[in-house]
């Protein structure tokens, strides 16, 4: 499909240019270039779609998926080159400071 990071984004605050922060600018014709705010909107979009038990998780200024069935909870970072699967510990330290009750530390 061509979606991707928009590089021109990391660490810069400026959020004026809507087609990079909402699907619009992923589903477009043009770059189809996103960040945190739409990438993983996307990501769980489709994933509902296909029946998977997907969410939509934020943090201190990210926002990610995590695969949560009751049994088996995995997080999914879309917004990096492929894909990753970072544990909770990833998203409680570093720059995303989440502690385990949602409050930003």
């Amino acid at each position: 499909l061509g979606v991707h990071y928009d590089q021109r984004s990391v660490g810069n605050r400026d959020f004026s240019d809507s087609k990079v922060i909402f699907l619009h600018g992923l589903l477009g014709d043009h770059d189809r270039a996103g960040t945190c705010t739409s990438m993983p909107v996307l990501c769980a979009a489709v994933g509902r779609r296909l029946g998977y038990p997907i969410k939509l998780v934020l943090t201190k200024g990210h926002v990610f998926c995590r695969w949560d069935d009751g049994e088996e909870r995995f997080n999914i970072e879309v917004c990096c080159i492929g894909v990753d699967i970072p544990s909770d510990k990833h998203y409680r330290t570093g720059k995303y400071r989440i502690t385990l009750h949602g409050k930003i530390t």
